[in-house]
């Protein structure tokens, strides 16, 4: 998922999987497909009936593009193939999950999972800037897994703050220091990601039209109001780790931050939703 040109060819669905197996070997999915050559056509069609019958690729030619195939579906969706041995179904925080996910199963007893992601322009991301993404994480009990610190698995949030985010939740591992992630941080991260990207609350993917665009955009809501997420602000002031731009609170957010700590608008206490 990352930032392309207009150069990059809208292809059918076929020719696109082609495009994108060709010189990947090594490539986990590809190893696969190659072995089972009635795969691709079972996941092409599975694709038409998602309503996706052009594709853009996006997959990498770098040795260690291992483990997916890429593509751009347009308007904004981006649809990802792989085993699903190679799935990491966990959701953790600075995380960006899928939209959608699904499996199709060949006669050789293959399981793929496709996935649907919005999609977010890549762009430098500093090794400054990745080391104070570590911090971040080990608070919670995450690391990076070995080698996957790196700025290619990085992206930029489209929110004013421009919070990291990693676009596979098998790039973090356990920390072993002690500490791990807690309910309140999982749900305040999945309301951040809901209402930057409206499109997760509905669960589905638009079928493609004549006028489906194939140019880069994002689908992020440019009125959500939202600054950016920060885990700090919630383990060390227990604050709303989303970070607003106004003290407006909705009474789901009120709610969880009332269980947790009493508050109720109407005391003397610092507002738990003002950004710092």
């Amino acid at each position: 998922m990352g930032d392309y040109s207009s150069k990059h060819e809208v292809r059918n669905a076929h020719a696109a999987f082609d495009r994108a197996r060709a010189g990947l070997g090594l490539n986990a999915t590809t190893y696969v497909l190659n072995r089972d050559w009635k795969a691709q056509n079972l996941i092409v069609s599975h694709l038409q009936e998602m309503g996706q019958t052009h594709l853009i690729n996006l997959t990498q030619k770098y040795a260690d593009a291992a483990m997916s195939l890429v593509f751009y579906a347009g308007d904004g969706i981006v649809t990802k193939v792989m085993c699903d041995a190679d799935y990491d179904k966990s959701s953790p925080i600075y995380h960006l999950p899928a939209i959608t996910s699904e499996k199709v199963e060949t006669e050789n007893d293959n399981l793929f999972v496709i996935n649907t992601y919005p999609w977010i322009p890549g762009g430098y991301v500093s090794r400054a800037a990745i080391e104070e993404m570590r911090v971040k994480i080990q608070a919670v009990g995450m690391d990076f897994t070995t080698n996957d610190d790196d700025p290619r698995n990085i992206h930029t949030m489209p929110d004013e703050h421009h919070t990291l985010v990693g676009i596979d939740a098998s790039m973090y591992t356990s920390a072993h220091n002690g500490r791990r992630n807690s309910p309140e941080l999982e749900a305040a991260w999945k309301k951040y990601i809901e209402t930057v990207f409206p499109i997760y609350k509905t669960g589905k993917i638009p079928h493609q039209t004549p006028d489906t665009d194939f140019q880069f955009r994002s689908l992020h809501d440019r009125e959500s109001g939202i600054l950016g997420f920060d885990s700090e602000r919630f383990l060390e002031e227990g604050k709303d780790p989303i970070i607003r731009a106004t003290n407006k609170l909705t009474n789901e957010t009120q709610s969880i931050w009332q269980r947790l700590f009493g508050w109720n608008g109407n005391n003397n206490e610092p507002n738990a939703h003002e950004p710092t």
